[in-house]
């Protein structure tokens, strides 16, 4: 089991979110423009390329931001918020490791935007395509944060309607990553394993204590660690007085 610090609360919550919003942006921006090793295609599956390009779908892509603020603000508990943003940051640097060492992009070139797309939606794709790299495919990071999203809505203190609204707008979210040609198959397959696992750990293998008490818990651990010293057995025995 992990032990991990309560920090979120009705009056940080929106200071949280943002910085957690930060957090998002630099761990998935910085691998998206800056390689460290060169990305390479994946190869296009019968599927993949069975999946016409489909300028409309950017619009269900994007919405996944809006998704994001939905549910942040949607959930019913400050407890909630808390498991939700320590998975989510969990995700987000998890992902961040493929993105850096095992880099892969999309033939996005293959696929220019018709000339008879409406100017709105052409405007929209010409956006997504100059401030996101055609790499940061595998995992989706789409996909892996819209399921966590909707697996949120699984904890005690949600309601089942909830779910059921999000796992049908991340279904469709996931669907549109596919039609907008910025990922293959294999980076929705993924993206899911991801949230999964993310979800797992942070729902049901993670106990959550008040900061003093994480605080605690992690100095006398510290302190443990070495029984030889004098010094740690004096630190040791005051932890132990203070306990009782």
């Amino acid at each position: 089991m992990l032990t991990l610090p309560i920090l979120v609360n009705k009056k940080n919550k929106v200071t949280i979110g943002l910085l957690f919003a930060l957090a998002f942006y630099l761990a998935y921006s910085i691998p998206n423009q800056r390689h460290l090793f060169e990305p390479k295609f994946l190869p296009l599956t019968s599927w993949d390329l069975a999946i016409p390009f489909n300028a409309w779908s950017i619009v269900i892509y994007m919405s996944e931001y809006l998704l994001f603020v939905m549910a942040y603000l949607m959930f019913k508990s400050d407890s909630n918020r808390n498991k939700y943003l320590f998975a989510y940051l969990w995700t987000l640097f998890a992902g961040g490791f493929f993105f850096i060492f095992f880099p892969t992009t999309y033939p996005r070139l293959d696929y220019p935007i018709p000339t008879n797309t409406p100017l709105v939606i052409s405007e929209l794709f010409q956006f997504l395509r100059r401030v996101d790299d055609p790499s940061n495919c595998f995992p989706s990071m789409h996909v892996a944060c819209c399921f966590l999203t909707t697996y949120a809505f699984l904890d005690k203190t949600e309601t089942k309607p909830r779910f059921w609204a999000f796992l049908v707008w991340s279904v469709m979210i996931s669907l549109s990553t596919l039609p907008t040609k910025q990922h293959y198959i294999a980076d929705i397959v993924a993206g899911f394993v991801l949230a999964t696992v993310a979800y797992w750990i942070f729902y049901h293998r993670t106990e959550y204590v008040a900061w003093a008490d994480y605080i605690r818990i992690k100095k006398k651990t510290f302190i443990t660690a070495d029984y030889t010293s004098p010094d740690a057995q004096t630190a040791k025995s005051a932890l132990d007085s203070s306990d009782n």
